[in-house]
């Protein structure tokens, strides 16, 4: 049997481009104090070249149970940092025990992009997630710029 290696090159060449085709963008972390909103894409945050930089958010329940009875608690909280200490940097903690933003807390994942804001006692107040495959980073464009910087 006779393969014809040409056909076989086509196709795994476009395969692997187009592995990684379609739009990528990122969004670095942000934390704007006087409007109390945080906002930025998990995936951005954790390729960044700032050490500090992360955003996200989590959740707990827990069971009390009683004589009486048995009660769930759940919680949820918000966090982000662009930088350390408190003259080049900020960081926010927000919570909650609103059911329906713990919802929204629950339906993040590894490429969200998370917007969140919170009140004056650092209650969450609302939570905003989007998560699409333009979040997901380009890997390969992060390796050579890492390996560029490792090099010189």
């Amino acid at each position: 049997m006779k393969l014809n290696i040409l056909p076989l090159t086509l196709l795994f060449t476009s395969l692997s481009s187009s592995v990684f085709a379609g739009e990528a963008t990122t969004i670095p972390v942000s934390i704007d104090m006087d409007n109390k909103l945080a906002q930025g894409n998990m995936a951005s945050a954790r390729i960044s070249n700032n050490p500090f930089e992360n955003i996200g958010c989590g959740t707990s329940s827990i069971v009390y149970q009683s004589d009486l009875k048995t009660e769930v608690v759940s919680y949820g909280f918000c966090q982000a940092r662009i930088g350390e200490g408190e003259d080049n940097g900020a960081f926010i903690f927000c919570n909650t025990d609103n059911p329906e933003i713990i919802k929204s807390m629950r339906a993040l994942n590894d490429y969200s992009y998370i917007r969140f804001r919170w009140n004056d006692n650092q209650e969450c107040t609302s939570v905003y997630s989007s998560t699409q495959s333009f979040y997901i980073p380009n890997f390969i464009l992060k390796r050579v710029r890492t390996n560029s910087h490792t090099q010189k």
